[in-house]
């Protein structure tokens, strides 16, 4: 959940590396640090921001050539300058992303040798591992990282080799970024995009140094690997806000062009074309099984709705988190289908080892790199949202549901395939209309910025669309917000409705409309506040105190539309609340860690 900067070069170093890190700060913002070899180890550090440690250090910070940088989402240890990284002791100084979770037992054996601690962090067990092996950083190193359990990506400075950046790594992301005269670390290429796209993606349990001209890497084993690099086509500038106020805006605007890219990469005007690694473990499916976190689980629920519609296939959809401790039950034709934007979800990964391990074939969506899951996976399809810095997603949720409705698309059994895709051709542009009403959805969303509950409604394909909008709401605004199945609501929830309670109901003039619009009356004869999302064609519903239209669409596919809606109307009732809208407390972009 955190970020690593690492910047071995031969010119001054610490200044490219804070910058570098301001790029990573959507994976942690508790607080900050940056070591720098001068060749004694100079450490400034702080509780906040990284822009906050920018201004106020930027302009003294020591002179060299090799440095490490850290931004904290805490784990062990609250918020404060002394549980920031790096770590620093003996000559060395350390920083982490990752939980290593036999730390207690490791940290009374140290204590019982009489190591004295300075910090409540399990990071420091690991430095304190170093010291007290009594070996050189290359001897020790291998033989520490044996001993820990959990999850990690370290970077570590030693005064005793200068221009050099130790670094391991398990369960935790960490690339090697290759530049003219330096080399680099980092938890993710975003933080290097502007100064190289050469990077390699190290190989789970791997550990080795970096110096400006090379990078070693070793096996846990001891044994070397070549250095394999991947060019990063991604555009350096869509790492800037490009006139935005915040990047969450500039992601939503960007949407359109987003699902034009991904179509152009899986489908031309009439079929859907997927890599044949792909396609293979598409064929013959008999059950699907779906694994997600988070936004994306939203995404695999509209996938199930579409895939037992369109290929009478079965689908279950968990939460990774879940799966990962449920047995595996082994049946032909069955799929699993895994789907993490970064590919680096700690517990999406662990719940696909356990098909993976049973040799279930795994198909992936990601939108990343050269993530662990991708690696570990029989096919992949990335989404091709292009780097997404707001920690609330957006651009990769709408590129996520494209992907995973032409696999449902793919599998139909029904005869309207080609009119399908024309009419996914259609849909950037009737983004750009959603997109035209961002002023009428903010002055909407001023209604209702003193709200301190919302209840977000909708049946069939709208469900996974209100349980989108719920999650936006409460990650980006603070405001406690619950998603229901729209029928649900006398099963309970009606208990909360009064003139203080705010239902957004999300209903498509299909099938279903009449049954949800009898919902939203029981809410009205209760004075509940009532905001209803519905299409052009829709008829007046008056109960509604606030009503947005979208273009007339099909169900199925209505889902995209409501979903930026329903993004414009968390971002703006967050940013009339003055929040913080591109890094919400308490989240991270990334979820390494269980």
């Amino acid at each position: 959940m955190c970020g690593i900067v690492g910047l071995t070069s031969e010119k001054i170093s610490s200044k490219e590396t804070l910058y570098a890190l301001r790029k990573l700060e959507y994976r942690g913002y508790d607080s900050v640090g940056i070591s720098t070899l001068t060749p004694t180890i100079k450490t400034n550090k702080m509780k906040g921001k990284v822009n906050d440690f920018i201004k106020d250090n930027v302009d003294n910070l020591p002179e060299g050539n090799t440095s490490i940088a850290h931004t904290r989402w805490a784990t062990h240890g609250k918020p404060s300058k002394t549980n920031s990284h790096p770590i620093s002791a003996n000559g060395m100084s350390l920083v982490h992303n990752g939980i290593i979770e036999n730390e207690s037992s490791l940290r009374e054996k140290l204590i019982q040798k009489g190591h004295k601690f300075i910090s409540e962090t399990d990071t420091e067990v690991i430095l304190r591992l170093i010291i007290d092996s009594g070996k050189s950083i290359d001897d020790a190193l291998p033989e520490v990282i044996k001993k820990l359990e959990g999850s990690f990506a370290i970077a570590i400075l030693d005064e005793k080799n200068q221009q050099k950046i130790y670094f391991a790594r398990k369960s935790s992301p960490l690339i090697i970024g290759v530049g003219k005269s330096e080399m680099w670390l980092s938890s993710d290429v975003n933080a290097i995009l502007e100064k190289t796209r050469e990077v390699c993606f190290l190989e789970d349990e791997r550990w080795g140094f970096i110096t400006p001209d090379k990078a070693s890497i070793f096996t846990m084993d001891g044994k070397r690997e070549e250095i394999k690099t991947s060019t990063i086509p991604w555009d350096p500038e869509s790492t800037h806000k490009a006139g935005y106020p915040h990047f969450m805006l500039k992601e939503i605007f960007e949407q359109p062009r987003c699902l034009t890219d991904s179509m152009s990469d899986k489908m031309d005007l009439e079929s859907i074309h997927f890599p044949e690694n792909a396609a293979k473990v598409l064929k013959n499916v008999k059950r699907i099984k779906l694994i997600a976190c988070g936004t994306s689980y939203n995404a695999t629920l509209a996938f199930k709705y579409w895939t037992e519609n369109f290929a009478d296939i079965p689908c279950d959809v968990e939460y990774a988190s879940e799966a990962r401790f449920r047995p595996v039950f082994e049946e032909e034709g069955l799929l699993v289908i895994a789907v993490s934007q970064s590919g680096e979800t700690a517990d999406t990964i662990k719940a696909a080892e356990n098909y993976t391990n049973k040799k279930v074939p795994l198909l992936s969506i990601v939108n990343s790199y050269g993530s662990a899951l991708e690696r570990m996976s029989d096919a992949v399809l990335r989404t091709h949202a292009g780097v997404e810095i707001g920690v609330a997603a957006t651009k990769t949720h709408i590129t996520q549901l494209l992907t995973l409705y032409l696999i449902s698309l793919h599998l139909s059994k029904k005869d309207n395939r080609k009119e399908k895709i024309q009419e996914l051709w259609r849909l950037p542009l009737a983004i750009e209309k959603v997109l035209s009403k961002d002023e009428e959805i903010e002055n909407v969303a001023k209604k209702y910025t003193k709200v301190k509950n919302v209840l977000f409604l909708g049946r069939q394909y709208s469900w996974p669309t209100a349980l989108e909008g719920s999650l936006k709401l409460k990650e980006i605004s603070y405001i406690h917000a619950e998603a229901y199945a729209a029928g649900e609501m006398k099963h309970g929830p009606i208990a909360l409705v009064s003139e203080k309670l705010l239902s957004v109901i999300v209903a498509n003039n299909d099938e279903h409309f009449e049954k949800v619009i009898g919902n939203l009356r029981e809410i009205s004869a209760r004075k509940g506040q009532i905001l209803l999302l519905t299409t052009e064609d829709a008829p007046e519903i008056k109960q509604a105190d606030s009503t947005i239209r979208i273009s007339s669409i099909s169900s199925e596919m209505s889902s995209f539309c409501f979903v930026v809606v329903l993004q414009l109307l968390s971002y703006h009732i967050a940013k009339h609340l003055g929040l913080d809208i591109d890094q919400p407390r308490n989240l991270a972009k990334t979820v390494t860690v269980e």
